[in-house]
């Protein structure tokens, strides 16, 4: 009985550490201020920082387009003919990215926008 139950504890402990590292592998280790699920959603990288970039080149960058709740694939988010870049809350994005490079001056600390890796558009 004694050695059955050894034999099982090994088994458990070896499938524990196959598991753990596989399991890490999937977190999100880029902190770029937007949310896991948001990137998903949009099929965005989460391996490599999207804050700055803009796959729709409609002059708004991901976190802007993030934090306006526009689509960051679609140059016209709510397709009413105007381009995300002339509807964006400027002024908003502007503040939040000098707040970014301000954090980033500061030892690079990230303005997570108060936005947990759950927040974010429910798209469900």
């Amino acid at each position: 009985m004694k050695t059955k139950l050894t034999a099982l504890i090994a088994v458990l402990a070896a499938a524990a550490i196959v598991a753990v590292p596989s399991m890490a592998g999937g977190r999100h280790h880029v902190r770029d201020g937007i949310p896991n699920g948001w990137e998903k959603h949009f099929h965005l990288s989460l391996n490599v920082n999207q804050d700055n970039r803009d796959q729709d080149n409609d002059g708004v960058d991901n976190l802007c387009e993030f934090r306006s709740q526009s689509n960051p694939r679609s140059a016209d988010s709510n397709d009413d003919g105007q381009v995300d870049s002339q509807e964006a809350d400027d002024a908003q994005c502007e503040a939040n990215d000098a707040n970014d490079d301000a954090n980033d001056d500061n030892g690079g600390a990230q303005d997570q926008g108060g936005h947990g890796a759950d927040d974010g558009p429910n798209h469900d």
